[in-house]
């Protein structure tokens, strides 16, 4: 499973992505910040088990038995229970739930990462590949921002082609729309090759994916 929004433009071609997926070797890509920094989404009551909280993005790449297992798993069913008690205090609670499950190792979700390591740019096996998106107001090069998040713009174009991540975020429709059409040109010629020529381009490493830290160590 993965999740978007409207205001993403994919980086990968489908072929790529697949490349990638296969690459990740049955591993989900959460994103986690360190265990117990999103405390002002935790919900204050306890649950039956003993569970460690974690913040992520909400948005993931999940495989299918780990989908399966949000929905008839207790300790999944019990904490979106709980999450959803305190739903009505905008806590976003949403960005608890699937970095939760994903890393506490005893509860042996499928594709569940054995170990945390926060997303550094020092480091690229722990980058968090299903998204990029700029949150810093000093190398944001539109100069504008929606939420917290930088917007796209003509600028970014040369270091968006090569960045490794499938989806970047965020675009706003009236805002510098050359540079959405740039990426949608970009990517389609991208496309248009692979059917050319028979292959991927020659510059896409699925073994940038292999590396990550949870392909290589997962439930």
């Amino acid at each position: 499973m993965l999740n978007g929004s409207g205001q993403e433009f994919p980086l990968r071609t489908n072929w790529e992505l697949v490349k990638a997926l296969k690459a990740v070797n049955g591993s989900n890509i959460v994103e986690s910040d360190y265990p117990n920094t999103g405390k002002l989404r935790v919900p204050k009551k306890l649950l039956s088990f003993n569970v460690t909280w974690f913040k992520s993005s909400i948005y993931t790449a999940l495989r299918r038995d780990m989908v399966q297992f949000i929905f008839t798993n207790k300790y999944a069913t019990d904490i979106l229970a709980l999450l959803r008690t305190e739903g009505h205090l905008s806590k976003l609670q949403d960005e608890v739930f699937f970095a939760t499950l994903n890393y506490n190792p005893h509860f042996n979700a499928p594709g569940g990462c054995a170990e945390v390591h926060r997303p550094n740019q020092s480091d690229p096996r722990s980058a968090f590949v299903t998204r990029y998106a700029d949150w810093s107001p000093l190398s944001c090069m539109s100069k504008r921002s929606q939420r917290g998040v930088c917007i796209m713009g003509v600028r970014n174009i040369p270091k968006l082609i090569r960045r490794p991540e499938f989806f970047v975020n965020k675009f706003i429709y009236d805002f510098e729309p050359l540079a959405f059409d740039c990426l949608e040109w970009w990517l389609f010629r991208k496309i248009h090759d692979e059917r050319e020529f028979g292959h991927t381009a020659i510059d896409f490493d699925p073994s940038f994916y292999r590396d990550l830290y949870c392909s290589r160590n997962h439930l």
